[in-house]
């Protein structure tokens, strides 16, 4: 896959740069969450947790090269590389819902229930002609692509490899150790020009499942 990724830094955790600063903001990273896992069930191609992670990821850093905003919450070296605890609790949230299968059912993979395809359904609309959507639809659809299946894993040995900036030195992901309070973002900042967003409808819905908080 030909992709054009930006360089990495190290960088200490921080609250208010690496987490949703609002309910809206963290329902809008739910809607995309349950979203990629659509985009892959409709074009035949396996999502679990571990190619979820790394699409997302990966997702985000392309879009942050063409100056586009997506996805409000940050990833940090763990073992299988960049990762978040936050999309896995998502995950489960959405399960709690009836919008995705319960992995008891389904092993890792994660699947859409008829509720949750509905759901997409009924706010995918407000989005189809967004030219920014579609950019991140194509992008999340390469990377399953590329990641689906049996590949899954395949993801790994591409974020271990990428080369991240630290103390002076040039290393890769792999080299560095695991921990929740270091977060991988790109060296260079960009000026954003636009902002992919969850439609209000899907915001709104989200928050009639159940009562929201902050924190997991």
């Amino acid at each position: 896959m030909d992709i054009n990724l930006p360089k990495l830094k190290l960088v200490k955790f921080d609250e208010e740069k690496h987490l949703p600063k609002t309910v809206e903001e963290k329902l809008n990273d739910d809607f995309f969450i349950l979203l990629t896992a659509y985009i892959g069930e409709t074009n035949g191609l396996a999502v679990n947790r571990l190619n979820l992670q790394k699409t997302i990821f990966l997702t985000k850093l392309v879009l942050y090269e063409k100056g586009i905003k997506f996805f409000n919450t940050s990833f940090y070296k763990y073992l299988y590389g960049p990762y978040q605890k936050r999309v896995f609790f998502s995950t489960q949230r959405l399960a709690g819902y009836s919008l995705i299968e319960k992995e008891d059912k389904t092993g890792n993979d994660i699947v859409l229930t008829n509720e949750g395809i509905n759901f997409l359904i009924f706010t995918l609309g407000k989005l189809s002609e967004d030219p920014n959507f579609k950019e991140y639809r194509d992008i999340t659809k390469s990377f399953l692509q590329e990641f689906s299946g049996k590949n899954a894993r395949k993801s790994i040995d591409i974020t271990h490899s990428m080369k991240v900036q630290i103390d002076g030195e040039t290393k890769t992901v792999n080299d560095l150790a695991d921990t929740e309070d270091l977060y991988l973002e790109p060296v260079e900042r960009v000026n954003y020009k636009s902002e992919i967003v969850a439609p209000e409808d899907a915001i709104i819905n989200l928050v009639n499942y159940r009562e929201y908080a902050l924190h997991p």
